[in-house]
């Protein structure tokens, strides 16, 4: 069996999660005898048996490869839809199904929900984002898979050596951007007295929210610290073995990898007080209340003085678990 990953975004103009993911699957299916290579775009020589594509693809990309004897398999994050309103997403529903109901094919091509429908199978990460997939999309439900994100090997072997009963700080890992409110923290975390360390990349250096997350740390020194981003694996590793606990206060977010990455080291985690964290995670985590200030810090401070006492997140999958189950899905098609 030979799969061609395909996305539709340079990983060189936005790095994050996605390219760790897609990365680190690849890695992991070679691993196990898989061949995978990159779809070539310009090789109209290639061979392959199926096409995992990383995003929605266009219909006729998918057209296109079925009359080619290709199969199709999709990987979505759709964390930005799970995290609308149930009122948002119930008016969604309603007009997207009418649409496909009623096949109005120009709408559903732009939109990609008839490229959904027709792939072979279709991955989510979570069994919201695969609900909500079902309930807006109409899919079909034996094309629905959910396989979550995994972590690498050293994450887990990390885990397993004794822990330390108290961190130096709070961690928070993730790409500076709005989206993850980095600066927000920041200042909450400020306001609490509670030590706070960051790390991460922004997409660009002139991004003004970049600024603002360094004004945000400035302003809550001496508690808040910013070095940039990890250069390996290693290093993370280090980072989370001196932490207390690990914080991720997004607006929205699919399956972070960071977020198993503590967990897997059996490190505690607070994270935002919305259904994309409290339906996956459940009673694992802690959780913050981020619609003001006053509430976020308490709440900071709350998980900073109790977090020897708090729980973590357990049975974290490595990457070749992942690997195996996309495995079974390739070849049942």
């Amino acid at each position: 069996m030979k799969v061609l990953f395909d996305h539709p975004n340079p990983f060189l103009l936005a790095h994050g999660g996605f390219q760790t993911q897609i990365e680190q699957t690849k890695k992991a299916l070679e691993d196990i005898g898989v061949e995978v290579e990159w779809l070539r775009w310009w090789d109209d020589q290639q061979k392959g048996d199926l096409i995992h594509y990383f995003g929605k693809p266009d219909l006729s990309y998918v057209d296109f490869a079925h009359s080619k004897g290709y199969k199709i398999v999709t990987s979505l994050i759709i964390s930005g839809t799970t995290a609308k309103s149930a009122v948002v997403l119930g008016l969604q529903k309603i007009i997207s199904r009418t649409l496909l109901k009623f096949k109005m094919r120009r709408i559903c091509e732009l939109t990609r929900w008839e490229s959904l429908r027709r792939s072979d199978a279709i991955i989510f990460l979570t069994e919201l984002e695969a609900e909500t997939g079902k309930q807006l999309w109409m899919l079909d439900p034996p094309k629905t898979h959910i396989i979550e994100n995994g972590v690498r090997e050293e994450f887990i072997i990390a885990g397993k050596k004794e822990k330390k009963q108290n961190g130096e700080h709070l961690l928070y890992v993730a790409t500076i951007r709005d989206l993850k409110r980095n600066a927000e923290v920041a200042l909450a975390a400020g306001r609490a007295e509670v030590p706070i360390k960051f790390l991460g990349a922004p997409y660009s250096k002139a991004d003004p929210y970049y600024i603002k997350f360094l004004e945000a740390v400035e302003a809550a020194a001496p508690f808040a610290k910013y070095e940039g981003a990890t250069a390996t694996t290693k290093d993370l590793i280090n980072e989370y073995q001196k932490a207390r606990g690990v914080l991720l206060l997004s607006k929205m977010e699919g399956l972070s990898l960071a977020v198993l990455e503590a967990g897997a080291m059996g490190i505690p985690v607070l994270l935002s007080k919305r259904p994309w964290a409290t339906r996956v995670y459940g009673s694992e985590v802690t959780y913050a209340n981020i619609d003001n200030i006053e509430r976020e810090a308490h709440d900071i401070r709350s998980f900073w003085d109790k977090a020897n006492q708090s729980p973590h997140i357990k049975n974290v999958l490595s990457w070749t678990d992942i690997a195996i189950k996309l495995k079974d899905v390739y070849t049942r098609l």
